[in-house]
C-alpha cells in the first residue's frame, strides 16, 4: 500500500512540477520580450534579441528566479550564456554547454525539450524551448528547471503528511471501534441475561429504548 501511495504521490508531484515549469517557461519569455522588444538572432557567439546583447546579461534569469526559485538560463547555440545555475564557490556556469539529449531535441529538431536531463553536473526536472530568429532558424535555447534533490523534498514532505494522517485515521478509528465494540458488547450481554430470565420463567424484564 505503501508503495501505492508513494508512486502515485511521485506521478502527482511530476504532473505539477511540468505544469509550473511551462508556466514559468511562458513567463520568462514573456519578460524577455517586454524588457527587449525585437528578433532573436546569433552573431558568432553572441547571443542578441533586437539589438540587446543577451550575454551575460542576468536581470531576467535573476527576476525569474527571486520570484520563482526556479532555475532559468539562456543559451545561445548550446551554450549557456546567461544564468542562475551556480558551482559550489557560487560561480555562474556561464560557457557550459546542454546535454546532448537536449541539444538533439531542440537545436537538431527545434522542438521542446521536457523531463530530466543533467544541469551542471546535477540532475533536474527541465524544460528546454528553441530561440527562433526571424528565419525561424534555431539559435539558442531558453531553460527553467528544478533540481530533482528539491523535487524528492517534496514527494518526501507529501509521503511524511499522507503517512500522518493514515495514522491519525487508524488511532481515530480504533478509538471507535473500541467503544463501539464495547457498547454492543454491552447490549449483548443485557440480551443474554433477559433470555437466561425468560428461561428460568422469570418474566419481570426491564425493556430500555
Amino acid at each position: 500500500t505503501n508503495l501505492m501511495v508513494h508512486s502515485e504521490v511521485t506521478d502527482l508531484v511530476a504532473e505539477e512540477t511540468l505544469a509550473e515549469l511551462t508556466n514559468y517557461s511562458v513567463l520568462g519569455l514573456s519578460l524577455l520580450d517586454t524588457h527587449y522588444p525585437g528578433d532573436w538572432s546569433l552573431e558568432g557567439e553572441n547571443l542578441y534579441k533586437g539589438e540587446t546583447l543577451i550575454n551575460e546579461n542576468y536581470e531576467v534569469v535573476d527576476e525569474i528566479s527571486e520570484d520563482t526559485g526556479i532555475l532559468a538560463t539562456l543559451f545561445a547555440g548550446d551554450t549557456r550564456i546567461a544564468t542562475t545555475v551556480k558551482n559550489e564557490e557560487g560561480e555562474r556556469q556561464i560557457g557550459t554547454q546542454a546535454s546532448d539529449s537536449v541539444k538533439d531535441k531542440v537545436l537538431s529538431k527545434s522542438e521542446n525539450y521536457q523531463g530530466e536531463a543533467v544541469v551542471a553536473g546535477q540532475k533536474a526536472d527541465t524544460f528546454y524551448v528553441p530561440l527562433l530568429d526571424k528565419d525561424g532558424n534555431t539559435v539558442g535555447m531558453w531553460f527553467v528547471g528544478i533540481y530533482s534533490d528539491v523535487v524528492n523534498d517534496k514527494i518526501s514532505g507529501v509521503m511524511l503528511s499522507v503517512t500522518t494522517y493514515l495514522i491519525l485515521f487508524l488511532i481515530i478509528g480504533s478509538v471507535v471501534s473500541y467503544f463501539l465494540g464495547k457498547y454492543i458488547a454491552k447490549g449483548y450481554n443485557m440480551v443474554k441475561l433477559d433470555l437466561g430470565k425468560l428461561e428460568n420463567g422469570n418474566f419481570n424484564i426491564m425493556f430500555q429504548e
